[in-house]
């Protein structure tokens, strides 16, 4: 999916889990979140942003749903999309 949308232009490259963000730090611990694809647009978007994490699940666990969306809310800055694939059509969540 994300190699056409790199040679259409809709995103100007991307790479495998490259970063992980913080989602909560406390006394219990620090809760990150793994970006499955990050992706990087080729200019910003109407919300002024330059990065797209794709998470891409064949199926959803709450738990993951609560990490995507808690990492959508602390950084308003990078534009979270939710993705399945099933009998071979994706589906794409925009978060």
């Amino acid at each position: 999916m994300l190699e056409p949308e790199r040679l259409a232009g809709v995103i100007a490259g991307y790479e495998f889990e490259p970063m992980r963000l913080l989602l909560a730090d406390s006394k219990a611990g620090r809760c990150y979140y793994t970006t499955d694809w990050l992706c990087r647009l080729p200019g910003m978007d109407e919300r002024g942003r330059f990065l797209r994490c794709d998470e891409v699940k064949g199926y959803w666990r709450e738990a993951a749903r609560v990490r995507i969306k808690v990492a959508a809310d602390r950084y308003p800055w990078i534009h979270f999309r939710a993705v399945t694939k099933k009998d071979g059509v994706w589906s794409v969540e925009e978060l």
